[in-house]
């Protein structure tokens, strides 16, 4: 700081310029492939009152199609590296060349994904500092499911707020959950990677509660604790006319078809919501006399709302072989037979 009174003439002013340094590097795949889009981040340590050790972003750069970044105007000194995709739910931080591939997590150099196992480098003035180069391999993704209770009622929550977040620092892992149901009092949260996060709930206010109730609760997500999720199973019907079975799943079931091969298709694949159909042609199966007496089902679709989905599939002129009803066995469903004969059941847990 300089004051300078009225009249007064200051001389000999010196500034002291520093020389500002670069840091590049690649972002490669498992095979050695440039990987585009990924955020890299210059990273300064401090540490919180706590005791942590936080990490706070000083520069950062984007891969571009032959995976290399380069940060530059960078002031001399001892930095950490990270380098991480950007989650396509928020495009706004995504790149033009940015691609999606899940499992890729945060990693630090030389190559830990766990905050404490990061060296740090050294930016030297006047120098690019390199070689700073990751490899990212994809990790196992996981599901978490779970139940929300209201324990002053002990009666499940109409509306609740959720949310999961990374306990490491400086991890983007922010997941949003998918939809809570209020019937049964229970979320669930796709595509986690291995790692130490908190879940929050928080209750929302309804017309006779206006207060806000939180409760949490501390969740580990270790490698090798949990099995990678299987994201679905899809079954594969044989048909002896592509176009009539396609046009039936389509007009009657409510289904889009997303993919076809060959003209005229041999084999194709529908879709509905999350989950697909694979057909295939082939010969007409040997009958099997049995089938509709003892009821052999081809599948068994599993569906939120299915006294909704009945009314639709009514409405449609979908031809039933057992109309909608409760079983003795927790359920509710009802079996539809389709075009080419086969036996499908859609049904919900009605427990």
């Amino acid at each position: 700081m300089v004051s300078v009174s009225a009249e007064q003439v200051l001389k000999d002013v010196v500034f002291r310029l520093v020389v500002v340094g670069a840091v590049s590097g690649h972002v490669t795949d498992r095979s050695g492939g440039p990987v585009t889009g990924i955020l890299v981040q210059l990273l300064r340590s401090s540490y919180d009152t706590k005791g942590p050790r936080r990490f706070q972003p000083v520069s950062n750069a984007r891969t571009n199609e032959r995976g290399e970044y380069r940060m530059y105007l960078i002031t001399p000194g001892r930095f950490f590296v990270s380098a991480a995709p950007v989650s396509s739910s928020d495009p706004s931080m995504m790149a033009v060349n940015h691609v999606d591939q899940p499992g890729l997590i945060v990693t630090y150099y030389p190559g830990s994904s766990d905050p404490s196992g990061a060296s740090s480098i050294e930016a030297q003035p006047g120098s690019e500092t390199g070689p700073i180069d990751f490899r990212l391999i994809p990790q196992p993704l996981f599901r978490i499911r779970g139940r929300v209770l209201d324990t002053r009622t002990g009666n499940l929550p109409q509306a609740v707020q959720l949310e999961i977040e990374s306990r490491n620092p400086g991890s983007p892992g922010v997941y949003s959950p998918g939809p809570y149901i209020s019937t049964n009092g229970t979320f669930e949260i796709r595509d986690v990677v291995p790692g130490a996060y908190w879940i929050k709930a928080q209750l929302l206010p309804n017309a006779n509660d206006f207060q806000l109730t939180p409760y949490s609760l501390r969740l580990e997500l270790l490698r090798g604790m949990l099995r990678p999720m299987i994201r679905q199973i899809a079954p594969q019907f044989f048909t002896t006319d592509m176009r009539t079975t396609l046009f039936y799943y389509s007009d009657k079931l409510g289904f889009d078809c997303v993919s076809t091969w060959q003209d005229p298709p041999v084999y194709a694949i529908v879709a509905r919501d999350e989950h697909r159909i694979h057909f295939r042609c082939a010969g007409a199966p040997t009958p099997n006399p049995e089938k509709y007496d003892d009821e052999l089902l081809d599948a068994y679709v599993f569906a939120d709302d299915v006294d909704a989905l009945y009314d639709e599939f009514a409405a449609r002129g979908v031809e039933f072989t057992r109309a909608l009803a409760s079983t003795p066995w927790h359920s509710r469903e009802f079996v539809v037979k389709d075009c080419d004969g086969r036996l499908v059941a859609f049904g919900m847990n009605s427990e």
